[in-house]
């Protein structure tokens, strides 16, 4: 049986299915459905038109919920939805088990429909619309590691309770991402230095996108590119003290997002390369389920 769980932007939370009780799923609409605006240039005295791209429309997914019990029960239940679907605290999160898979997307409700109060029972389900604005399903986030620190043997030292790690460092300056969703996705790539590193810079071959930061980083040192939807921020932290350097990226440069597919991607810098540990984040994004 899916399951479907909408959580507002208070954390307040509400799981519905087929078997839920008083408050119970009929079916829920909207969540395969995909609409775009089609972008084309008319040329004067041409015919046709020369296509440009497809922007695709927000997301409308409709819930149909009954709700059980007398009037004065369904007028607590009432009351929950209206705390679950309140349209002015703004947008909350769909989370989708399909089969096991969950896939999430972003909605604000658009409303509250009434609900019939003097039936002695609900013989239709009610509506409850929710607006997916960004229309993409995410799933879980994936993380990939070029060099870093790997684990190694663990000895039970005297000295303290807890023993000693003993790891090694695995150098790799590139390495292959694959993407499965249907869209490109931003990313965080964090940077870790374990020594002098001047003017760290990231490509993907495959687009020739390169994204570089002229800035020196120092032992200890972590720096945090977002190239995330409305962020695009690079942040850099020493001793607990976070500092924005955005300004410091090269203006040749740009913020570049993690291509649907397989990708090669390459890390390098002026200087103590070898310094460096890096790991990127990123979440798939899907058109529908």
């Amino acid at each position: 049986m899916n399951e479907y769980t909408f959580t507002n932007a208070h954390g307040d939370s509400l799981t519905f299915s087929g078997r839920t009780d008083p408050i119970m799923l009929e079916k829920i609409t909207g969540l395969t459905e995909i609409t775009g605006d089609q972008i084309t240039v008319k040329t004067y005295g041409a015919d046709g038109a020369i296509y440009k791209r497809t922007d695709l429309q927000p997301k409308q997914i409709t819930v149909y919920l009954y709700i059980s019990g007398d009037g004065s029960a369904r007028d607590v239940s009432r009351k929950f939805l209206n705390k679950i679907f309140n349209p002015k605290i703004g947008e909350g999160v769909l989370a989708c088990n399909i089969g096991g898979v969950i896939s999430r997307i972003s909605a604000v409700p658009d409303g509250m429909p009434d609900i019939d109060m003097d039936e002695p029972e609900m013989l239709e389900s009610v509506p409850f619309i929710l607006l997916a604005h960004n229309p993409y399903f995410t799933r879980e986030k994936q993380t990939v590691d070029f060099s870093c620190e790997a684990g190694g043997l663990h000895f039970p030292l005297a000295v303290t309770s807890a023993g000693s790690d003993v790891g090694y460092r695995v150098i790799e300056y590139i390495k292959i991402i694959e993407n499965d969703g249907t869209k490109e996705a931003g990313c965080k790539a964090v940077l870790e230095a374990i020594g002098a590193v001047v003017n760290p810079v990231i490509q993907c071959l495959e687009t020739n996108e390169s994204l570089k930061v002229t800035y020196s980083m120092v032992a200890g040192e972590r720096m945090v590119i977002d190239t995330s939807r409305d962020v695009h921020r690079i942040k850099s932290t020493i001793d607990g003290v976070t500092t924005d350097i955005t300004g410091n990226m090269d203006f040749t440069t740009a913020f570049f997002d993690i291509p649907s597919g397989k990708s090669t991607f390459v890390y390098n810098a002026d200087s103590g390369a070898e310094n460096l540990n890096l790991t990127v984040e990123f979440t798939p994004r899907y058109i529908s389920l």
